[in-house]
């Protein structure tokens, strides 16, 4: 099984609109270029043994999808916009300390399952406040996830897992909670701490926990 989700197309910058807290521009886009350049050939080296043709094919299939994807700066721009710490670097905390209790949806990028998205339904609560700081807390609530992308959902795993595992889709679900640490003077994230699973249950899981803060 080869990465899915490559690091050196992650490690940029963007620009920041502060008004609207959007990412608008990917500053280093030809580094990136690069380092992608050595990161595929490196990966044909690490994987040069392999005799089966059709694993080749795939392996280059892969590349070149990834290659297009990269090559193209407002579809990376679209991609990162989805990604964990791009949803939580540049979110409403960086520019409002108005930080309420709230549900709204966001969209949901699976690192499970290859190209699927959906509206998660987040439910936003205060832990605590103080002249300084407030924590609170993100978590996924009831979400009906949409059928046509349950369907295909089922249909990659049928591709890519059942053959492995050698169980039919079972009930595919996903928990997401995050704990959030803010600044209210500097406005800004001082520390994040979270978890998400997700998984076709009794069959495949992918459990990812992490903790971002501020460097002193």
């Amino acid at each position: 099984m080869f990465p899915e989700q490559f690091s050196e197309a992650a490690k940029m910058m963007g620009d920041l609109e502060a008004v609207k807290s959007d990412v608008v521009r990917i500053l280093n886009h030809e580094e990136v270029l690069s380092r992608w350049e050595d990161y595929k050939q490196g990966m044909r080296e690490k994987y040069e043994f392999l005799q089966d043709k059709q694993i080749r094919d795939n392996m280059e299939g892969f590349l070149n999808i990834v290659g297009k994807q990269i090559a193209n700066e407002s579809a990376l721009l679209a991609e990162l916009q989805l990604k964990l710490p791009f949803l939580l670097l540049f979110d409403k905390h960086l520019v409002s300390s108005d930080i309420s209790a709230s549900t709204e949806q966001q969209e949901f990028s699976s690192p499970l399952f290859d190209h699927i998205t959906f509206p998660l339904e987040l439910r936003q609560e205060i832990v605590k406040e103080t002249p300084t700081e407030i924590l609170f807390t993100r978590h996924n609530v009831a979400t009906e996830i949409p059928k046509d992308v349950l369907k295909r959902i089922e249909e990659i795993y049928n591709q890519k897992y059942k053959p492995t595992v050698g169980y039919s889709f079972s009930t595919y679900n996903v928990d997401y909670g995050i704990r959030f640490q803010t600044d209210r003077e500097g406005v800004f994230l001082r520390e994040a701490q979270g978890s998400i699973t997700e998984e076709v249950v009794n069959n495949t899981r992918l459990a990812i926990s992490f903790t971002l803060r501020k460097i002193q």
